[in-house]
């Protein structure tokens, strides 16, 4: 070997043992602690070693290899091993100093620390996984306090594990000056937990006060975020100190509801429902984290951690995405929610990728996000506060709306009730008249004139109890009976009747009854009858030739006293196409203008059915073919019932009023009319009643407190001149009470068809309610009950 190789490797050697010395010196540089010494962070002066652990022994471990950090914190990302440390502190007073080793960041499993003292190492532990009770210092802070003697030097060994992410940002503190920061952190948190809980509780309290769903939901978020940042912090361990595991579970527990709640703030404040997609996003997400906050109970934590993280972190951008979309939609209340949650992202993602991948930042990246998190709620309270006084100048509209639709309605009400006032008056005379001069001799001619002249009066009242029906409907104040009564009866005598209207043409109607259909039900045999008539009147107006036929069939035998009944009406008519049958329960609408011009109509008739059918609980289907004919459906739930006993007489169906005992009553009319006291009068004395006249409320009241004995009814019109008859009911029932006279009868004989009138009838004192015009069929039925009870 030359000389020149030789003096290379000695070179090379010296080289050699400098680097060594230099890192040894790194790796074992100590902590000068003197008068002065305040707080210092104990990397990277700390060394460490993570493999071939397992199982070691403190005297062990001393002998591996320790390597130095060269990095400004401990931040290892999520790993399952744990970790030794070293570090070297030196006294250099003459004092004994008492110090604490502390970490900035709570979420950590288990930290020991190995305390050598003069004859023996003391062991000393705190973590997130060990009892709260069982910590030296009771604070929420990770603290291990310990004295250094005078003029010494030690080497400190420190052992960690957690299955959280591996950050552990140790600090070597005064004692004295860590008491007086660890204060002054806790007074910041509690600033902000205290900002934080007025908003929630404000939120809350609005929501009793608004009962504004956002507002729950809000105070919801607000509340699982303010419990994830105590937990994370260490704050709620104090309140479960000897529950490790439970502490251990929390921070998982309320990050889940956090993201939850947030995506069902999300959901409300952004209106998604405009987004069907985004709607159904956000309650698919919210679901996920509610199921997370479950069963990660029994996932290990070092498997449900990393998760979290990830789709928290994923949630946050996502939520973000949602605001900026709806804001692109048109939405002006997304943009607060966007700045808001853009602040929350650029601060909290930031943190979660620490936590991610390790980073040197993360306990002041955690206060950051909690600083920018209380901002969040600022700039989303002021938006719900913009949103509250949105909402209340949109309820106002919807109130001055409301108003405005209520005098619409209650003038159309209006309207309508003295528009068939008007026209019952005159046609109670036209229908009056055709009763009288059925009873008379007439011709063959006649009686068909008669016919058409009844037939046209039916066919003008129909259109206004079409009419007043309709308007009952839309503004909710129709209400329907519930009586006994034979289902099978009234759909025979639909039957009958319309088989006897069809005798001239060339339709056949059919009827179809199985044998287990019920008989006698409850519900309402009027507006049933109504529904029948119309839907069997409008297929045989749109039927030329062929056949329309009445299909009557249980269907369902819900439970002992609850049966479905299906009523199925088929025609062979001119049918439909599908663009009219969307629009064939329009009120109002025909199929086309030709149809009306041809069969004529309101279009009134089947949008009646329809809403009559759905209040009682049933449906109404319609299938049909433009050509071949259509096929309606009922399906409606009845009630059985047991069949009423009545007394009836087998003459009844000819003359209702025959041998009925009519003839010992006495009836006062009160009516102003001179053509109504003619008609009204004459078709009394049919009945073989004696009948005297009224001209008004006063005169009627005048007979009855002379007469109270001789009438046995009063049939009192409404609308009178001097005394009207509600005035006049109220008056003679004062009379009687004061002078202790049984009530007599009276019954109201108004053009008035509305319900509400009949209430007021009622209410002023009269005992029944007929509507004009008079029927003498409803007249005779109405005083034979009379007579009966």
């Amino acid at each position: 070997m030359s000389k020149q190789a030789i003096r290379f490797d000695i070179l090379s050697i010296g080289i050699a043992c400098l680097l060594c010395c230099f890192f040894s010196c790194v790796s074992y540089a100590s902590v000068q602690i003197d008068e002065q010494f305040t707080e210092q962070r104990l990397a990277p002066e700390i060394s460490y070693v993570c493999d071939d652990i397992d199982g070691k022994t403190l005297n062990e471990v001393k002998q591996l290899h320790f390597e130095p950090l060269n990095s400004p914190e401990i931040s290892f990302g999520f790993r399952e091993s744990a970790c030794w440390f070293r570090f070297q502190a030196a006294n250099i007073t003459d004092q004994p100093l008492q110090l604490v080793l502390s970490s900035d960041f709570n979420i950590f499993d288990k930290i020991e620390f190995y305390e050598p003292q003069a004859d023996k190492t003391i062991r000393k532990s705190v973590g997130d996984a060990l009892p709260y009770n069982a910590r030296e210092l009771k604070i929420r802070t990770l603290a291990i306090p310990f004295i250094i003697p005078a003029k010494q030097t030690y080497h400190y060994y420190i052992y960690a594990e957690t299955t959280d992410t591996f950050y552990l940002p140790l600090r070597l503190s005064q004692y004295n000056y860590f008491s007086s920061q660890n204060n002054r952190h806790d007074s910041l948190i509690s600033l902000t937990y205290g900002v934080v809980i007025g908003l929630f509780l404000y939120h809350f309290l609005l929501f009793f006060l608004t009962r504004e769903k956002v507002q729950l939901l809000y105070f919801y978020y607000v509340f699982s975020t303010l419990l994830f940042f105590a937990s994370s912090q260490g704050s709620l361990f104090q309140f479960w100190p000897n529950s490790p595991q439970l502490n251990n579970k929390m921070v998982d527990t309320f990050s889940f509801l956090t993201m939850g709640s947030a995506c069902l703030f999300a959901r409300n404040y952004l209106h998604t429902k405009a987004n069907n997609t985004l709607h159904r996003f956000l309650k698919t997400c919210a679901i996920v984290f509610s199921l997370c906050a479950i069963i990660h109970i029994v996932i290990p934590t070092y498997i449900i951690a990393p998760l979290n993280t990830l789709l928290s972190l994923i949630t946050v951008f996502l939520l973000f995405f949602v605001g900026v979309k709806r804001w692109l939609e048109g939405l002006n209340e997304a943009r607060l929610f966007i700045i808001s949650w853009g602040l929350l992202i650029i601060v909290g993602a930031y943190f979660i990728l620490l936590l991610i991948f390790g980073g040197n930042e993360i306990s002041n990246a955690l206060f950051y996000t909690q600083l920018a998190f209380a901002a969040q709620q600022i700039l989303l309270s002021i938006g719900l506060a913009q949103r509250l006084k949105a909402l209340q100048k949109e309820k106002e509209a919807k109130e001055q709306e409301m108003l405005v639709a209520q005098a619409e309605s209650a003038a159309k009400t209006d309207f309508l009730a003295r528009m068939s006032h008007e026209i019952r008056t005159p046609m109670n005379a036209v229908i009056g008249v055709t009763q009288l001069l059925e009873a008379t001799t007439l011709t063959e001619s006649q009686h068909h004139y008669l016919s058409l002249l009844q037939n046209s009066g039916q066919l003008l009242l129909s259109i206004i109890d079409d009419i007043l029906d309709y308007s009952k409907i839309t503004s909710g104040n129709i209400n329907l009976e519930s009586t006994p009564f034979d289902i099978q009866k009234l759909i025979h005598n639909i039957y009958q009747i319309l088989s006897a209207n069809q005798e001239e043409k060339p339709v056949e109607l059919l009827l179809n009854m199985t044998d287990d259909f019920p008989q006698w039900v409850e519900g309402d045999p009027t507006r049933l009858r109504q529904i029948l008539f119309n839907l069997l009147n409008n297929a045989l107006k749109f039927t030329t030739e062929g056949h329309v036929s009445l299909h009557a069939q249980r269907v369902v035998q819900i439970d002992k006293n609850n049966v479905q009944v299906q009523l199925t009406i088929i025609d062979t008519g001119i049918g439909l196409s599908q663009e009219q049958i969307a629009h064939l329960f329009t009120a109002f609408h025909q199929a086309d203008a030709s149809i009306t011009r041809k069969y004529g109509g309101t279009g009134l008739g089947l949008a009646i059915s329809k809403q009559l059918i759905e209040l009682m609980g049933g449906s109404l289907h319609v299938s049909s073919k433009l050509g071949h004919g259509s096929s309606f459906v009922i399906l409606l739930p009845l009630i059985l019932t047991e069949e009423l006993i009545t007394i009836t007489n087998p003459k009844m169906h000819a003359m209702p009023w025959a041998d009925g005992g009519l003839s010992k009553l006495r009836i006062l009319l009160t009516e102003d009319n001179a053509v109504n006291q003619l008609i009204i009068s004459s078709l009394i004395r049919q009945l073989g009643i004696e009948v005297q006249l009224a001209k008004n409320g006063e005169e009627a009241f005048g007979i009855i407190s002379k007469h109270h004995d001789d009438f046995d009814v009063i049939l009192m019109d409404c609308e009178m001149p001097i005394l009207d008859g509600l005035q006049a009911t109220r008056k003679i029932r004062h009379w009687e009470s004061e002078q202790q006279k049984s009530p007599i009868t009276i019954i109201a004989l108004t053009a008035h068809a509305l319900p509400e009138y009949q209430i007021r009838c009622r209410d002023a004192g009269m005992n029944d309610y007929m509507t004009k015009p008079l029927l003498l069929n409803e007249l005779a039925k109405k005083l034979q009950l009379l007579i009966h009870d």
